[in-house]
């Protein structure tokens, strides 16, 4: 992707000093964020900014200085439409990421991403999927207020999602880890059937109260599904726009409730911590298909000399 290196130069936000390469990761995220708000608007899709790109969204009027990502929801109707039409409607300079588009994949959420550039973590090690830098959209499925209902259901998609996800990613564990996971996994996919039919279980299972009209809330049930999230009909379909760095996204009307329950009361005072995707590797210039082919070792080495 081309870059005016002359307009894009050093900024400091509080105590923190966002870098020349920073800036680059987040204009091409902002790229696809366009992208993403361009479809909605024209099929009428809503989405909004959640966890950290809220909260950064509100504090900052944009990026929390030392996030390096993209994070979108969608009730689970309008993230069913958005892959719909995305697969489409997108330009062919980004990629729709999901387990509809990819073989021999699973993810228990989608990526928009921008297919000429390169975005690794390590768990992306010998796979052949797509790595662009990529934007996040996860679904919100509406989960029952009955108590044991609700337990008996989280309890039910951790252990699928926790199988399916091991399908996926052991690559990185010790081999005694790594060979349990192995086998672990495709013995349970075998006996449901393959990946395919596998997948199409887990999203029958999390789509399971998709027809309650009353006494439900939502909740992203992602990567744990055993942790309460809670968001109300009102909070998920109220929605307002906020400044994000140089456009605007959509964010929940009632967006201070959810903070206080996501981050404490005192959200608006800046913690720093940790990117969730640990170290990444990014490259701005070439394609991922230019580093699928590498050693183990020379795989990791992107990471130490990064």
């Amino acid at each position: 992707m081309y870059f005016d290196n002359q307009c894009i130069k050093e900024e400091q936000r509080g105590d923190t000093i966002i870098s020349i390469e920073r800036k680059k990761l987040w204009l091409v995220q902002l790229k696809i964020l366009e992208e993403i708000k361009r479809i909605c608007k024209k099929f009428n899709i809503e989405y909004f900014a959640m966890s950290g790109t809220l909260l950064g969204a509100i504090r900052h009027n944009g990026y929390i200085p030392w996030d390096d990502d993209i994070d979108l929801g969608m009730t689970r109707t309008n993230y069913d439409r958005f892959i719909k039409v995305a697969k489409k409607e997108l330009n062919k300079d980004f990629f729709l990421q999901c387990n509809e588009t990819e073989n021999n994949f699973f993810r228990v959420h989608l990526q928009v991403r921008y297919s000429d550039s390169c975005m690794l973590t390590k768990g992306d090690f010998n796979h052949s999927y797509n790595m662009g830098i990529w934007v996040d959209i996860f679904p919100f499925d509406k989960i029952p207020k009955d108590i044991s209902l609700d337990n008996k259901l989280r309890k039910k998609v951790a252990f699928k999602n926790r199988l399916l996800n091991m399908y996926m990613y052991y690559y990185n564990d010790n081999f005694i880890k790594k060979t349990i996971k192995y086998f672990l996994s495709r013995f349970y996919v075998i006996l449901n059937g393959g990946l395919k039919k596998s997948i199409k279980k887990y999203d029958k299972l999390v789509t399971k109260y998709k027809d309650l009209k009353t006494n439900f809330y939502y909740d992203e049930l992602t990567w744990e599904p055993k942790v309460k999230r809670c968001f109300s009909e009102e909070l998920l379909t109220n929605l307002s726009t906020h400044k994000f760095e140089d456009t605007e996204i959509s964010i929940p009307f009632d967006y201070h409730n959810q903070l206080i329950k996501e981050f404490g009361e005192n959200y608006m005072t800046p913690i720093k911590a940790p990117s969730c995707h640990g170290q990444t590797f990014i490259d701005f210039n070439n394609s991922y298909k230019k580093y699928q082919r590498l050693s183990r070792k020379e795989f990791l080495e992107l990471f130490n000399n990064g």
